[in-house]
């Protein structure tokens, strides 16, 4: 009988960018599990103050653009949340997420660059330095 083929003691993986990869600024999120039930969805949003969608200009006689009439400005009140872009994860990668987020937040916390207001809800176990789940109680 044929021997099973071996399996590897190690294996590469190889990161390449897909032609629609970008780097985005995320503000903050917003999602929940799916309506199937199977996945995580996470859109990540940008915020920014509300810009004018019309202004209207004075014109001199000699045709030099001059102030904005600000009583004809046509714009949205309040802030624009920019929806940037939806992650959809299994649970599996749900949770491997998590976790590598909390590595990196204690990451942050132990060289000293997290700050203070965020630092009491990153908990981590002194004996492995490793992040551990709580509730931001101190």
């Amino acid at each position: 009988m044929d021997e099973p083929p071996a399996i590897p003691e190690s294996m590469q993986f190889h990161y390449v960018k897909s032609r629609a990869h970008r780097t985005i600024h995320a503000d903050g999120a917003y999602g929940g599990i799916s309506p199937q039930g199977r996945y995580v969805n996470v859109t990540f949003y940008s915020e920014r103050s509300a810009i004018p969608r019309v202004t209207v200009h004075e014109i001199a006689s000699d045709g030099k653009l001059l102030d904005e009439l600000r009583d004809q400005r046509e714009a949205r009140e309040g802030v624009v949340r920019e929806l940037e872009t939806t992650i959809m994860l299994d649970f599996k990668a749900a949770a491997q997420l998590h976790r590598w987020l909390t590595e990196q937040l204690v990451l942050a916390k132990t060289t000293g660059v997290l700050p203070d207001d965020i630092r009491a809800h990153v908990h981590t176990d002194e004996a492995t330095g490793t992040g551990v789940e709580g509730n931001g109680a101190s």
